[in-house]
């Protein structure tokens, strides 16, 4: 294990200014089957499992609080069981729109666990007829909307996220791939 980095100016804004969220979250929706729980986090540990940033856990700063910043503890891997979790959405007409935007607000909002890497995946099922949601959720220091926009679509495209591990198995989860199918990317052409 690395020793411990500090954070860059912008991201130490993101750890507690006042006005400043430190939460920041997205949801992907889906209509069809979901896929399961334990599918999901294996095409995460794929997807993701090679990338430095999701294997980082924030650090507080060291006394005096005031004259240190927070760090950044890099580990060797995270563990997809802790960080992808799944959710059913139980409502009483079982669709009713407005509970499952509730749901998915609630999830942003809750607080990541201290001692990992300080992000969350959450597959929410069961409402709103046939439809079903992925949501990601971070702190602020960690990722960005953008970030969070580039995992996601990570996670559902066709090819392997840069740095994830390869032949594992999974090759697709198949409501992802349904919900957004592999796309041909064109590679250089012979004699370029």
């Amino acid at each position: 294990m690395e020793r411990s980095i500090a954070l860059s100016p912008v991201e130490e804004v993101h750890c507690g200014a006042r006005g400043v969220p430190e939460t920041v979250g997205m949801a992907a929706l889906f209509t069809g089957r979901p896929p399961g729980a334990d599918a999901l986090r294996a095409r995460v540990g794929e997807r993701w499992g090679g990338l430095p940033r999701l294997r980082r856990v924030l650090l507080a700063p060291a006394p005096p609080a005031r004259l240190r910043g927070h760090r950044w503890l890099p580990l060797d891997r995270f563990d997809a069981r802790r960080h992808v979790t799944a959710v059913t959405a139980v409502t009483a007409d079982g669709g009713d729109r407005a509970a499952f935007t509730a749901l998915l607000g609630r999830l942003v909002a809750r607080p990541l666990p201290a001692g990992l890497p300080p992000w969350r995946l959450t597959l929410v099922t069961g409402a709103d007829r046939g439809r079903f949601a992925v949501v990601l959720t971070a702190h602020h220091a960690l990722l960005d909307g953008r970030s969070l926009e580039i995992l996601l679509s990570s996670l559902f495209d066709g090819t392997p996220g840069r740095g994830g591990r390869s032949g594992t198995g999974v090759r697709a989860v198949g409501a992802l791939s349904a919900a957004h199918p592999d796309r041909a990317r064109p590679g250089p052409r012979r004699g370029d």
